[in-house]
């Protein structure tokens, strides 16, 4: 008889080539005896996918930035796949939590840092009074308008929406474009009208 090489496992008493008794996959000879039984490897930690071997292999780890695409047995490693860029993220290496979706900014934000496959997107809001963003998911802060002279502010702006202005009614005068004010009464008997009267300014006597 010849003695089979380390690898396998054979019983006592047994017959037949080596290639018969060679540890499966999913096993392997850890104490290169071929006189002792096989030694399962390890559920998701070690794997082999080879007849015959001698030591389990160390099952990958996924590295941040990933996620894992199908998990490990005794005979396969663990598939990783990448985040989607702008889409999700995974923050840590060697986590079995899926990635991660992206914040979305929202209306009144803006981004202030994009996000990569290992970190998500950070918002940050406008400022209230100097600028807006109305869109949700896009866009950045634009500057608040000012209404011209001769209107004024219908409604003041907010994160996500700007300042809208209403024209001055007849009889009445904005010259900064605040609130119109109305006239001033028609000069007296005694006076003269100098400047006449406008949606920008005041009559003057």
């Amino acid at each position: 008889c010849v003695e089979c090489s380390q690898g396998t496992y054979v019983p006592q008493g047994s017959i037949g080539p080596c290639d018969l008794f060679a540890c499966s996959a999913g096993s392997a000879d850890l104490d290169n005896n071929p006189k002792t039984e096989c030694v399962e490897c390890q559920s998701g930690a070690t794997y082999q996918s080879q007849s015959g071997a001698t030591v389990c292999d160390d099952v990958t780890q996924c590295a941040a930035g990933q996620e894992e695409a199908q998990a490990p047995t005794r005979a396969t490693d663990r598939v990783c796949r990448d985040c989607t860029l702008g889409k999700t993220f995974q923050t840590s290496a060697n986590s079995a939590l899926p990635c991660a979706n992206v914040t979305t900014c929202l209306a009144g934000q803006q981004e202030s840092k994009a996000p990569t496959t290992t970190s998500d997107r950070i918002c940050s809001s406008c400022v209230l009074g100097s600028t807006f963003n109305k869109f949700a998911g896009y866009g950045t802060c634009e500057s608040v308008s000012k209404c011209k002279a001769g209107f004024e502010v219908e409604s003041p702006p907010t994160l996500s929406s700007d300042r809208t202005c209403l024209a001055c009614a007849p009889g009445f005068y904005s010259p900064s474009g605040d609130t119109c004010t109305a006239w001033s009464p028609r000069c007296g008997s005694t006076s003269y009208e100098s400047v006449a009267p406008s949606t920008t300014n005041d009559r003057t006597c």
